[in-house]
């Protein structure tokens, strides 16, 4: 069977690639090797502008309904104070953080509910190829049958071991090393008090709110510390925990549901997200550290461009390669400033100075711009807006500098 595009991935890329796709009235098969629902490793932030994709794709109510908390306030500490803020009012829900195994499903019964075929628990091993242009995949279900697809375009929203990407081995670039490394667990009994970060001599500890009265979390370290962390998951994990008086108790007090989940395959990559028959949305065609939480909202994003290139090309309205070629401009230049602090920041060091503890002393009694800097940390609020030049000086004085 010929289909206009065949999605192979079918989680926060790929289902809503997928959907789009048939939404514009396109034949689209999404293939998943797992079923839904199943969980995955994720730090299970959206974040604004991801919160807006859900919203204009009419899924925000559904995602909300699964007893999902917003996140309307931050807690911070690096080492000085706790400064606290609600987030900018700006929507009903500025971010939440779905656990996958609600989100995963929604977005895949989204696209088939759009049209898409959903092929679950089928493992894509081959991508097929004529004259140098990708044309199909061959598979094989978890039953043992085999699955062979053709289509105009392949669309690898598979990951950051992406099986299209190492087939077609697309060029690389703004690559980084790894930084840091991850546990996390969900836990029941802790109170929902929004985000709440701490920081502190190269530990880090993130708690988010999340279905069913849980919270994720989650501790991190540097990469080079992953072998010795995962000796005694349990031991290491507690010891981070306690830079956070606050958290530590509270877990003390609760109970942990689940297991310590960890990774420390973390990549910082970009990769040209097309060529001839195939494009990357998502973990496969850029890839970074998980600390600020973009990936989520990057596979969205990535998600609503690739259709309206796709379709420009389909349509005729312009050349399929120009129209993908600016998919990529748009993804890099979306992204790419977010993704360089981000790798920044995930050495787990410089949070701490005295810039940034001075901007932060001056909104220790301005709630209203310590919300505006909470908000910059979710993309309710332009960088370039709150941390321009005239904007720090009136809130910290001259001569501090971002």
């Amino acid at each position: 069977m010929l289909y206009d595009a065949i999605v192979v991935g079918a989680r926060c890329a790929g289902s809503p690639t997928a959907m789009l796709l048939s939404r514009k009235g396109y034949r689209v098969l999404l293939v998943e090797r797992a079923s839904f629902p199943s969980d995955v490793v994720s730090t299970l932030i959206i974040k604004y502008p991801g919160v807006q994709l859900l919203k204009q794709w009419g899924l925000l109510g559904a995602v909300m309904a699964t007893n999902c908390p917003p996140v309307r306030q931050w807690l911070d500490h690096k080492g000085d104070f706790l400064l606290s803020a609600p987030l900018p009012a700006v929507d009903h829900v500025v971010t939440v953080a779905p656990r996958r195994i609600v989100l995963d499903r929604i977005l895949a019964a989204a696209a088939v509910q759009s049209g898409a075929d959903l092929l679950e628990n089928c493992v894509v091993e081959e991508i097929l190829s004529r004259d140098g242009r990708v044309t199909g995949i061959r598979g094989r279900t978890r039953g043992g049958g085999s699955v062979t697809a053709h289509g105009r375009i392949v669309i690898g929203a598979d990951g950051k071991h992406s099986l299209l990407a190492r087939t077609v081995k697309p060029e690389t670039y703004h690559c980084h090393p790894v930084r840091a490394c991850y546990y996390y667990a969900f836990w029941s009994g802790i109170p929902d008090m929004g985000l709440v970060s701490y920081w502190r001599n190269q530990h880090f500890v993130l708690a988010i709110p999340t279905n069913d009265r849980l919270t994720c979390l989650v501790i991190a370290r540097p990469a080079a510390e992953f072998d010795s962390l995962r000796k005694n998951v349990e031991a290491a994990y507690w010891r981070c925990l306690e830079i956070s008086p606050l958290l530590h108790e509270y877990a003390r007090q609760g109970r942990r549901e689940g297991r310590f989940i960890g990774t420390v395959d973390l990549p910082n990559v970009y990769r040209k997200p097309f060529g001839p028959g195939w494009a990357l949305a998502g973990d496969a065609g850029h890839h970074e550290d998980p600390l600020m939480g973009h990936g989520i909202m990057n596979a969205f994003h990535d998600a609503a461009l690739l259709a309206e290139a796709i379709d420009a090309g389909f349509s005729g309205r312009m050349d399929l390669d120009v129209s993908l070629a600016d998919y990529e401009i748009q993804r890099n230049q979306w992204s790419l400033p977010a993704y360089r602090r981000n790798v920044a920041a995930a050495l787990l060091e410089g949070w701490d100075s005295e810039q940034e503890l001075r901007l932060r002393s001056a909104l220790r009694d301005n709630p209203h711009e310590a919300g505006r800097y909470f908000g910059v940390r979710v993309y309710a609020v332009p960088f370039e807006q709150f941390f321009s030049a005239e904007n720090i000086a009136r809130i910290a004085g001259n001569g501090l500098t971002f």
